[in-house]
Order: structure tokens, then sequence, then C-alpha cells
């Protein structure tokens, strides 16, 4: 009896031990579902973005006398448009505050022709041709200041002409020093009835020959090239006390400068003698 005893108890120890295991097995492999589930769960999750993607930002440089042409080949050979596009662009008249006594001629390849300013542009914008053409005009809106506005009223010109003018004195100009004193040359004849040409030999090449100012009275139809800030500050401000009517450069790019024909005949046959005479 006794020995059957022991035998009972001993079966039932072994069932309550395998019954134990058992649910701690499962209890683990409930735990480790639940980790892994929560883990997919993780793992799968993307955060989404409200913020737009950034405006490409446009980069390139205008060198000073360079034209539309130019500018559009710069431009198509960075990618971010082709040459024509920027050219058909250029050739309309832009909603710009620049063009408010801006007056349209048929002879004019390019409205924007010297509005562009020369120099180094990093542009915040999309690169199609309209959008990169907006953002270079601020930048001339923002350099032209109203004490420029003024000075083109007291000499009777229009701010496509100042523009114009400056075209011209980048042209002829050789350093920067001497622009306000080729600017003044050109103020001087246009201000007098015994200069009606301007005689700029930089001008006879653009348009075809329709901006030659050795047969155009005056300033041409329109600016020849894309000034530099400086030269387009030396056409408001041409250098005080200067009335001369011509200019000579030597090969050094100093410039000499007289009131009549004669003494512009002297300068250059001195220049010539001493082996400083250069022609454009």
């Amino acid at each position: 009896m006794k020995k059957f005893i022991s035998v009972f108890f001993t079966l039932l120890l072994c069932l309550l031990i395998t019954s134990c295991n058992n649910n701690s097995s499962s209890s683990n492999e409930s735990s480790q579902n639940s980790i892994n589930s929560s883990s997919s769960t993780i793992s799968s999750y993307v955060p989404s973005s409200s913020e737009p993607e950034p405006e490409p930002t446009v980069e390139f440089t205008i060198d000073p006398g360079m034209t539309i042409y130019d500018i559009a080949k710069i431009l198509e050979q960075n990618g971010y448009c082709t040459a024509a596009e920027f050219e058909e662009i250029c050739s309309k008249t832009p909603d710009s505050v620049l063009f408010e006594d801006y007056q349209p001629n048929e002879i004019r390849p390019f409205a924007v022709e010297g509005y562009i300013l020369a120099g180094d542009y990093s542009l915040t914008c999309d690169t199609d041709a309209q959008s990169i053409l907006n953002e270079l005009l601020k930048y001339t809106e923002n350099f032209i200041t109203g004490d420029m506005k003024a000075k083109a009223s007291e000499y009777n010109m229009s701010i496509d002409e100042m523009i114009t003018l400056a075209s011209i004195v980048q042209k002829e100009s050789k350093n920067t020093q001497a622009m306000p004193g080729v600017s003044a040359v050109f103020h001087s004849r246009l201000e007098s009835p015994d200069y009606q040409y301007l005689q700029s030999d930089m001008t006879k090449d653009y348009a075809n020959g329709a901006y030659d100012t050795y047969k155009v009275k005056g300033l041409p139809a329109g600016a020849i090239c894309s000034p530099s800030e400086d030269a387009l500050k030396a056409a408001f401000y041409p250098e005080e006390g200067l009335t001369a009517y011509y200019f000579v450069y030597d090969i050094n790019g100093e410039y000499y400068f007289s009131d009549n024909y004669e003494q512009h005949r002297e300068n250059i046959n001195k220049l010539k003698e001493q082996g400083l005479f250069k022609i454009w």
C-alpha cells in the first residue's frame, strides 16, 4: 500500500511540472510575438514631411560688355534653359518698373539689352527663362536709386537712354578709372549742337550697323551690351568739370582728353611717336 501511494504522488508531481513548463513556454512565446509585432510596426513607419522642396539655385557670371546672345549661351551651357528660350523672352518688353519710360523700337533686337548688369549671380528661382530674367532685372531695379532717376531728369534723359549711354561707356573704357571721363565726353557731345554724332567705334557692329553713331545722331536706338555697375554709375555721374569732346588712350590704358579735334590729333601723334598709341 505504501509503495502504491509513493508511485501515485510521483506521477502527480510529474504532471504538475509538465503543466507549468507548458504555461511558461506559451507565455514567453506570446511575449516574443508581441515584441516582434511592435518591432515590425516601428520599422515600417516612415515620417511624412510637409516642408516644400527648396527652389533650385541658378549660378553664373556675366562679364562686362556681354550681349544678350552671350548671356543666353551661358544659360544654355549651364543647363538652365535654351539660348533660344532666353532670347525670345528678352525680345519682349518685361513687366518691370525699369521700363516705365521705355519706347519700343523695331530696330532693337532685344528690349532688355543693357538692363542686365554684369556681375556674379546666385539666383533662387525656377530654371526657366522667364524666372531667371525676372530675378536679373530685380538686381538692376534695386541698383538704380532715386538720386539716379533725378540725375536722369536733370540731363533730360530717360532711364532707357542712361542705360544705353552706360553700355557705350562700358565698351569705350579700358578700365573703371576712365569711365567718368569717357562719360563726360559723351555727355558733352549730347548737350552740344556742334557735335551731333557720338562717333563711338563700339557701336558700328551692333544690330548690323543700325546703331552706328557715326551715322546715327545722338544715342543709338538702344544699349549695345551689359554694363558693369561702375559704367552705369559713370553714365549718371560723369567726371565733374571735364568738357572735352575727344579722348584717346595709350597701351597702358591711360586716357587723354581734348576740347577740339586739333588737340586730339596732337595727342594721337605724340602717342605714336612714343610707341604708346593703340587702336581698339
